[in-house]
């Protein structure tokens, strides 16, 4: 059986400093969750998508500014 093309979209954090009014975090929605993944969990996604599935791509953003997680040179090394 041949393993499923996937594109990665994973959410480092909940944070970002700029406060657009169509994003939910940018509006502080209550619903939105402001913790950071660790490093540890990051491997552990990516490990097991990578052993279940051809990833085409992983995009670290969504409804977040990546490049303020504290870990994201590792991360984007780890990939």
């Amino acid at each position: 059986m041949t393993k499923p093309t996937i594109s990665l979209v994973l959410a480092t954090d909940g944070i970002c400093n700029v406060r657009c009014k169509t994003c939910p975090t940018g509006r502080n929605d209550e619903h939105v969750d402001a913790g950071r993944m660790s490093l540890d969990t990051f491997k552990r996604i990516v490990d097991k998508a990578q052993s279940e599935s051809h990833v085409l791509s992983c995009c670290l953003y969504y409804f977040n500014e990546p490049l303020l997680h504290p870990e994201i040179v590792e991360m984007m090394r780890y990939l």
